[in-house]
């Protein structure tokens, strides 16, 4: 039996000084074959365009790494779905550039792949989460159609790092919405569940390196825009979840227009929230927030 081919797709942007460590706990897996394709998101006139080049100057005589340029900062839905189309392999794999795998992380998540049933479209994994407080340990147990839990952010399988696809579903479900600035994982294994099933391999496989924050206005857009390209999923949802979505969502919304300092949009979006989830008063956030509004 011929054992598939994994692509591990790498996208990379400004951070050059940790793409050698990715790049080496792919080539320590023990599970063979694998190749690596980099995709290089900085600007081509770019000093961190300079900088990747150089980092990757002595693997590219290794015949398992293809690397890939963008003229221009495309984003990182756009850096993967290049990686994705170039790949060869009946997986694939992901990989963000800070991050690091355990050399049997897709030998274990393959062999597991390999016992589900073909309506499985992903396999995702635990992981060792590592931030300026320390090293936290996460098992993830959730699995089969978790749309309602990935709207309502009671699941996140920690980063697309621990992700492995079939190559045949991503084609089918069209790949990463190149519109999402973040949440890019959530959006796309939304669609995912419309056809098949998530599942996990409890192992821990990798470290996932914690450190980047997203700003208050793309946080705000990521939402509207979820709200928008999921408005049917979040119609079939029953009442008690569709009210806890709309909490969770439009009181994120309301942060980001209070700290802009625009009333308008404060008081709709809090007014959404408390509609949604009166219990929300309870702890007082909503009070605190109005009345330092209007002192201010």
């Amino acid at each position: 039996m011929e054992i598939p081919l994994v692509s591990v797709v790498i996208p990379t942007y400004g951070r050059s000084e940790l793409l050698g460590r990715a790049i080496d706990s792919v080539l320590q897996q023990t599970y063979k074959p694998i190749e690596i394709i980099v995709v290089d998101d900085n600007d081509s006139d770019s000093e961190h365009r300079a900088h990747t080049e150089k980092v990757l100057q002595p693997y590219l005589q290794n015949r398992q790494i293809t690397y890939l340029q963008h003229e221009k900062n495309a984003g990182g839905s756009a850096a993967r779905n290049t990686g994705i189309k170039a790949s060869r392999g009946e997986y694939v794999a992901l990989l963000d550039d800070d991050d690091e795998w355990f050399p049997e992380k897709i030998e274990k998540q393959v062999a597991y792949f390999q016992t589900l049933g073909q309506e499985v479209g992903v396999v995702y994994c635990s992981y060792i989460l590592e931030n300026a407080n320390g090293k936290k340990v996460f098992i993830r147990t959730e699995k089969g159609d978790l749309t309602n839990e990935l709207l309502m952010l009671q699941f996140d399988p920690g980063a697309s790092s621990t992700l492995l696809f079939k190559k045949s579903v991503l084609e089918k479900i069209g790949y990463f919405d190149e519109r999402f600035a973040r949440h890019q994982d959530l959006e796309i294994l939304i669609r995912l569940c419309r056809d098949y099933k998530i599942d996990v391999c409890h192992d821990i496989l990798l470290k996932i390196n914690g450190h980047n924050f997203p700003s208050a206005k793309k946080s705000a857009e990521v939402k509207k825009l979820l709200f928008s390209t999921f408005e049917k999923e979040i119609d079939a949802l029953g009442f008690w979840d569709k009210r806890k979505v709309f909490a969770i969502h439009y009181e994120e919304l309301s942060n980001f227009f209070f700290s802009e300092r625009n009333m308008l949009y404060t008081v709709y979006f809090l007014g959404k929230a408390v509609i949604n989830d009166p219990g929300m008063l309870i702890n007082n956030v909503i009070y605190r927030r109005i009345k330092k509004f209007i002192v201010s």
